[in-house]
């Protein structure tokens, strides 16, 4: 179980379109207008109230090397809850091209999907050398046919910091890589996109933070951290 309790002043949420609400923004009461702070390295801080007054530095997530590590045992036979982290970075990144025309959607699959794969599989496995807790590239599943495609994935990732994930987002390949093709693909399709994408960000105090694992494999989630 993995729950969070963010206040407004830590949580943005930004969508490419206002027609279908994702997350969070199912409580919403009104959506903005556009907005300025979008589209440059930084934007994704200054969108964020309590970063007016507050740099939410975290706590390093690896001090030790892995050998330095506390041997956890089979977790997989085990309850473990794990503690908050001052100022964890989360971020949820969604991906839906159910609405694309059979054109775009060979185009998504075929060229942006992979290097958005190529990204996340670094995060998953790779993601400790920048700050990446712990990446879960995910398939939404049809609420009532869970053999349906639903055309929708997301990525949830948990940072030590809110600067790895910006650090991540502004000089690793694989993130550029990401953020060029996108460029490209608008590019190809004159900007007459269907793909609908969203990201929410968290950056939490220890006590906005609820971790209990059941059973689960010693990667699973902040799990990672202990």
């Amino acid at each position: 179980m993995e729950v969070f309790f963010p206040t407004l002043d830590r949580f943005e949420t930004v969508f490419s379109d206002n027609v279908v609400p994702d997350g969070a923004a199912h409580m919403r009461s009104s959506v903005s207008g556009e907005m300025q702070q979008h589209f440059y390295w930084g934007s994704m801080r200054d969108r964020l109230a309590a970063a007016q007054t507050d740099h939410l530095i975290g706590e390093r997530a690896f001090p030790k090397s892995s050998t330095e590590r506390v041997e956890k045992g089979d977790t997989r036979k085990q309850r473990i809850t794990v503690p908050g982290r001052k100022n964890l970075a989360v971020i949820r990144s969604g991906q839906d091209w159910s609405n694309t025309n059979p054109s775009e959607r060979k185009r998504y699959l075929e060229t942006m999907h992979p290097v958005l794969t190529k990204g996340m599989e670094f995060l998953r496995d790779e993601g400790e050398e920048i700050g990446c807790i712990s990446n879960r590239f995910m398939e939404c599943m049809h609420k009532t046919s869970p053999e349906q495609n639903t055309e929708r994935t997301f990525g949830l990732s948990y940072f030590d910091d809110l600067k790895s994930l910006e650090g991540w987002s502004k000089h690793h390949k694989t993130h550029l890589d990401i953020f060029g093709r996108f460029l490209q693909y608008a590019s190809e399709l004159q900007s007459n996109v269907s793909l609908r994408l969203f990201h929410e960000v968290m950056v939490l105090e220890p006590e906005q933070q609820f971790f209990e694992y059941i059973g689960c494999h010693d990667t699973t989630g902040m799990l990672a951290s202990v």
